[in-house]
């Protein structure tokens, strides 16, 4: 993705996908010039079940954010081989027509354990296939072929449920391993469509979560003038209110997925989930924005401001519709790559090029650190949410 500048018209091209399929997000600029970016309507959304076990969509129905195509651009008119190859967003489907091998691609961080369901058919005869590059390790998966081409929809569901390289699985029968290449030195999944036109339904993930916070407020402690309360609400562990403070968790992380449910019961109200922080240390880690109405003079001080960005490096799409509801945000981080969805829709992609440095304010920080919620200023009034996470230490438990 090229730099993101501080003009609106980098907002639509968010908005747009356009900038998608080349690569990942820096930050070249601190501040921005004020604009609101568009909220995003028409995408994908989870259903309340999904949302229940936090899934995450891989493909938003509208864009192609997170993925590059090769060989050819998405939409784009390159010329390979006859007659010319499609990749289009249609109805919240995408849609690949091939004659020539096509292959579309996301990174991701895959800690076990995992679920995908890819649902998808196919128009005529089809063959397609899904890799899953596991750390050092390639499963390849023919999924349609000639012979079980179809127009009804069909699943299919990978895992991964053992520790390090183990099994993948595929509709419940284990791969070995057929290969030993790494994309670009991540984790990834990659689409391959040889021939025909591939249809695809819809793709969710699933961490298998387990639970760091909940009403016992067990293993976290408010610092400051923030306090933090249980209570009893559907769908709620905790009030989160006060002055300046965070409210800190004793165990440390580094690479993972975590995901948290947030209502604010007022307006504007100013929160951020704080990661890879310097323990006891105040705001000195990276910051996942949790703001669905920041206000206008906060837009032109810094750079993403909106639920979902990284603070002062990177913006995310604007997804949140309804921000005194519950919002959900996801961050995953693997070394410097970021992503976060909110409400389980992809929202931004940003990868950390600066100078190493111990404080993540400063620069980049790879080593373990606290997780913070930030209790901004006195108008700060959240109700959370349990907050689950999936690292190394998580055990086979899947949705």
């Amino acid at each position: 993705m090229k730099s993101i500048n501080k003009s609106l018209g980098a907002w639509v091209c968010l908005a747009l996908g356009c900038a998608l399929a080349g690569g990942l997000a820096r930050a070249e600029e601190k501040k921005v010039d004020g604009s609101q970016p568009p909220l995003l309507k028409g995408l994908a959304r989870c259903s309340d079940e999904e949302q229940a076990a936090g899934a995450l969509l891989l493909l938003d129905g509208k864009t192609f954010f997170g993925w590059r195509a090769e060989p050819v651009q998405f939409n784009g008119r390159m010329r390979v081989g006859t007659p010319h190859p499609l990749i289009a967003m249609r109805g919240g489907q995408t849609r690949i027509v091939t004659r020539v091998p096509i292959k579309i691609t996301t990174e991701l961080l895959l800690q076990r354990p995992w679920k995908m369901e890819l649902t998808y058919h196919t128009e005529e005869e089809t063959t397609a296939s899904v890799e899953v590059h596991d750390q050092s390790n390639m499963y390849i998966k023919r999924f349609a072929s000639p012979l079980e081409n179809s127009s009804e929809p069909k699943t299919l569901v990978i895992t991964a449920e053992g520790e390090g390289g183990g099994p993948i699985g595929f509709d419940g029968q284990l791969v070995d391993e057929s290969g030993t290449i790494k994309e670009n030195g991540r984790t990834a999944l990659r689409i391959i469509v040889r021939g025909g036109t591939l249809v695809i339904d819809r793709l969710v993930m699933y961490p298998g979560w387990r639970t760091i916070f909940d009403s016992s407020l067990a293993g976290w402690t408010a610092h400051g003038e923030t306090t933090v309360e249980p209570v009893q609400e559907p769908g709620a562990a905790a009030r989160l209110c006060g002055g300046k403070g965070f409210l800190e968790s004793m165990e440390e992380f580094d690479d993972f997925y975590l995901s948290l449910s947030f209502k604010e019961n007022a307006s504007p109200n100013n929160s951020g989930l704080f990661f890879r922080t310097i323990p006891q240390s105040e705001m000195d880690g990276y910051e996942a924005q949790m703001n669905n109405t920041p206000p206008e003079e906060d837009r032109g001080k810094f750079l993403g401001n909106d639920t979902g960005s990284i603070f002062r490096q990177s913006p995310a799409r604007r997804l949140v519709d309804d921000p005194r509801g519950w919002n959900r945000l996801t961050v995953m981080a693997q070394a410097d790559l970021m992503r976060t969805w909110v409400n389980g829709v992809p929202a931004l992609i940003w990868s950390d090029e600066r100078p190493a440095d111990e404080n993540p304010r400063k620069g980049r920080r790879f080593k373990r650190g606290t997780i913070q919620v930030q209790g901004h200023d006195p108008a700060t009034d959240l109700l959370l949410g349990p907050i689950q996470v999936l690292d190394r230490r998580n055990k086979s438990t899947l949705p």
